[in-house]
């Protein structure tokens, strides 16, 4: 699995077997759409680099024999002007079809992420706070009742309201009032 977020890309390997799964390989990157974009367009540079990340990551899973991968983004694409560009140019130089999971799917990828480990309640509500959105998971008998998410994260924050290193009292507030 290829997950293209707003603050990492990583890849998992994970094998499974008698439906017992086993964590083989965790490649974590600094997000490339975090360093290289303008304009809310990812860059040629920034898309170059995403093709030789995407090439990386292929080759270590043929070195380590998967059969089976999962290339998919977030809002860390999703929210970029030219997505629909930066996914033709990756296909066309690597062969990967690259999947967009929808805020809705993502929510639900989350919530059955953290329900695949232990949830602690069978009822509660999940914060997944990413990079560049935040899903909220109300859940009864460990079951999804309401999926919501919203376009602001840890990196959409300290990007739209940030100006140093560290955010001043102004833009603390500003980020709290959002």
């Amino acid at each position: 699995v290829v997950d293209l977020g707003s603050n990492v890309m990583s890849l998992n390997i994970i094998k499974e077997e008698n439906g017992e799964l086993e964590f083989i390989l965790s490649d974590n990157r600094e997000s490339i759409t975090a360093t290289f974009k303008e304009d809310n367009s990812l860059t040629q540079e920034g898309i170059d680099r995403l093709i030789m990340l995407l090439n990386e990551f292929d080759g270590i899973m043929d070195s380590n024999n998967v059969t089976v991968r999962y290339f998919f983004a977030t809002a860390s694409l999703r929210k970029l002007d030219n997505c629909g560009e930066v996914f033709t140019i990756v296909k066309n130089n690597t062969g990967i079809d690259l999947q967009i999971l929808s805020e809705k799917d993502e929510a639900q990828a989350g919530f059955d992420a953290v329900k695949f480990i232990d949830l602690s309640d069978d009822d509660g509500i999940l914060i997944d706070i990413g990079g560049g959105s935040c899903q909220v998971v109300a859940f009864t008998d460990m079951n999804p009742v309401s999926m919501e998410s919203m376009p602001i994260g840890s990196r959409s924050c300290y990007e739209d309201y940030v100006s140093s290193m560290f955010p001043n009292e102004t833009e603390i507030l500003d980020i709290q009032n959002r």
